[in-house]
């Protein structure tokens, strides 16, 4: 799953923070992203869960953000 195309199939989940626009997404809607990858690209559930903690971990949240 690139990343490129995931970031357009969770644009209405993810949230864009601080000045340079990062893509954030918050702790209640992984489980949400998950499904919605897992029916947009036709893989396992694990599998999307996986990719959503790979571009978005869940510790960069509590970053500060310019």
């Amino acid at each position: 799953m690139p990343r490129l195309l995931v970031s357009v199939a969770l644009e209405e989940i993810l949230a864009f923070r601080g000045n340079l626009g990062v893509a954030q997404l918050s702790h209640n809607k992984r489980d949400e992203a998950a499904r919605v990858l897992s029916s947009v690209f036709d893989v396992n559930l694990p599998v999307a869960r996986i990719r959503v903690e790979a571009l978005f971990p869940a510790a960069s949240d509590r970053q500060l953000t310019l």
